[in-house]
């Protein structure tokens, strides 16, 4: 009984050793993402400011106003 025990608990221990390895993997690319879209949708904000200060409308402008919206 006693080697049961010691065989599931090793084995329960293996398993959230790789589940906290797995959540810590996720982390980090969750945080590159968050950082890559902000990134992006800062500089669609910008330039959509400076197509806007810069005089009429165009296709580009407008395509590029719209980006920030559908990133949420």
């Amino acid at each position: 009984m006693n080697e049961r025990l010691d065989w599931i608990e090793k084995a329960a221990l293996e398993n959230l050793r790789f589940r906290l390895q797995n959540v810590e993997t996720l982390a980090r690319e969750v945080n590159i993402l968050l950082t890559v879209s902000l990134g992006g949708m800062g500089a669609a904000l910008a330039y959509t400011v400076k197509a806007l200060e810069s005089g009429p409308l165009t296709a580009l402008s407008c395509g590029v106003a719209g980006i920030p919206s559908h990133l949420r």
